[in-house]
């Protein structure tokens, strides 16, 4: 969630406190989930992090735009905004956007879709009130990809997202992604929304770079 200059996750785990202590105030704790570091539990004590293996490995880092570079988005309403790089060239990316078995691989299993074409709307099934039914409104064959929720899911009604794909020197691919809110929203429903779209940016990172993605098991 983006609040003013600052960005807010709230995330509750299946662990104990001293469990989540540990694995933030443990130098090798710490070294396994973000970087390695020489961190220590003391005030005043200043540390490093060595960004260096973040950078080889090619994570998915979320990033934020300000709203100022893009005059033509409301003002009023916050933006999720996410950029990816892919092992994988904008081919095998821009299939996972818009061929059916591939985009079943990575968000929901079960959707139902024409082939993609400005106009044309993607109705992807998850559960209980979540299942949002999008509307291609931008179609720039491996380059651009634009959706607006047209239903499905009450707090995206009208809110756009888009993808943006961007291929590197080394035949990787960077991937773009914002979602423009239509209405503001409470800061939670943010959190959530920014904490599962980098789940599932990942989950589409993974069948371009490996074949396995994590898509959410809808019922058939």
């Amino acid at each position: 969630m983006i609040d003013g200059d600052r960005v807010v996750h709230e995330v509750r785990y299946a662990h104990p406190v001293r469990a989540v202590w540990r694995a933030l105030t443990d130098p090798a704790e710490l070294a396994a989930w973000l970087m390695p570091n020489d961190f220590a539990p003391t005030v005043g004590h200043r540390f490093r992090l060595d960004a260096q293996i973040w950078t080889r490995a090619n994570i998915g880092v979320p990033t934020l735009r300000h709203r100022s570079d893009r005059p033509d988005r409301r003002l009023t309403v916050k933006t999720i905004h996410h950029v990816v790089d892919i092992d994988a060239g904008t081919e095998s990316v821009w299939s996972a956007l818009t061929e059916p078995d591939q985009m079943a691989g990575w968000w929901s299993t079960k959707l139902r879709t024409p082939p993609a074409a400005v106009g044309a709307q993607v109705e992807w099934t998850f559960a209980g009130d979540f299942n949002p039914v999008m509307e291609i409104i931008t179609l720039d064959q491996g380059r651009e990809l634009g959706w607006r929720c047209v239903s499905g899911h009450d707090p995206w009604q009208d809110s756009i997202f888009r993808f943006e794909l961007a291929a590197l020197d080394d035949r990787r691919t960077k991937l773009c992604f914002w979602q423009d809110y239509a209405v503001e929203l409470a800061d939670d429903y943010y959190g959530v929304y920014n904490f599962n779209w980098g789940y599932y940016l990942e989950s589409l990172r993974l069948p371009c770079a490996t074949g396995t993605g994590k898509p959410f098991p809808a019922q058939s």
